[in-house]
């Protein structure tokens, strides 16, 4: 009966591992002025835009702020679209207003079994 509950333990263990273990990418941003803004100036006001619009000004504009870091997946607009799409839907009302009215250091993951992400505000 040990023997069988140990075997299940480990199963558990190893099955929370490869959950965790499925991680394709994560950076970090600082969630700056220049990011709360569109390429026409337009102020934006969905929290998952700004982050889109990060890792545009990140890869495409070369507009990069010093707690910035590179990404894997981001680099293509499509990728870019992709991505609002995933944090859209993890993003919590909390999280959004503190993206949506200030300044935060984040830290996005993307995992790929389950095709979602996860954000973390790490500094206001």
């Amino acid at each position: 009966m040990k023997l069988f509950l140990t075997l299940a333990a480990l199963a558990a263990l190893a099955t929370v591992a490869s959950a965790q273990g499925d991680q394709i990418d994560t950076f970090e941003a600082r969630l700056s002025a220049q990011d709360h803004k569109s390429s026409t100036g337009k102020k934006l006001t969905n929290a998952a835009a700004i982050i889109r619009r990060d890792r545009a000004n990140y890869n495409r504009f070369n507009k990069r702020d010093s707690e910035d870091t590179d990404d894997g997946l981001f680099k293509e607009e499509s990728g870019r679209i992709n991505l609002e799409k995933l944090v859209q839907g993890a993003l919590t009302a909390a999280q959004r207003k503190k993206i949506v009215n200030g300044t935060p250091l984040i830290q996005v993951t993307v995992f790929v079994s389950t095709n979602k992400a996860q954000v973390k505000i790490l500094s206001d």
